[in-house]
């Protein structure tokens, strides 16, 4: 009996562990373009990110919920746009996004489609493209490339500015346009 309670111990914590994951379902609520100020166009893609788990307590089952944007900078918002002048940020107006992506993103009317790769950096698997260098400040080598989580094809709002609201706010005005 001793030695069955180690055991069933850690096929808990192994269960528990297999259920909290990185890789989470993410809903794209909305996409709204509008004139960027260090870039001719900044793109707004406001998505959920839902779960169960959490990474101080691997026995925690509890549902998370939260509300964030991934900022899109780019030349043009007609046609199609090239991986290099694609910049990437977590923030609004930023003047030094990310340029490092593979693939396009292309635009029609009322639509956007995101196709891109982003970098996959040796020993960095969770955010990868966040962290195109090391602790010393050289470049990282970039071991392969993978999709771009929020890649497919979306309805686009143009505007003449963004306003910026907490995550909370853009996800009550996202739901109420649906």
């Amino acid at each position: 009996m001793r030695s069955l309670l180690p055991a069933l111990a850690a096929l808990e914590l192994i269960g528990a562990c297999a259920v909290f994951s990185y890789e989470n379902p993410r809903e794209v609520l909305s996409v709204v373009a509008a004139p960027g100020v260090t870039t001719k166009a900044q793109i707004q893609v406001l998505y959920r990110v839902s779960g169960r788990g959490n990474t101080h307590d691997p026995l925690s089952l509890a549902a998370y919920e939260y509300v964030r944007s991934d900022w899109l900078y780019v030349n043009s918002l007609d046609g199609r746009v090239e991986g290099p002048d694609i910049g990437l940020s977590a923030k609004p107006n930023d003047n030094r996004p990310l340029r490092i992506f593979e693939g396009f993103v292309s635009f029609s009317v009322d639509h956007i489609t995101i196709e891109l790769q982003r970098p996959k950096y040796r020993s960095d698997p969770y955010l990868p493209y966040l962290e195109p260098l090391d602790r010393e400040g050289r470049p990282r080598k970039i071991e392969g490339w993978v999709p771009y989580e929020l890649n497919g094809t979306y309805k686009l709002v143009r505007t003449p500015n963004l306003s910026i609201q907490s995550g909370r706010a853009q996800a009550r005005a996202a739901d109420f346009q649906r």
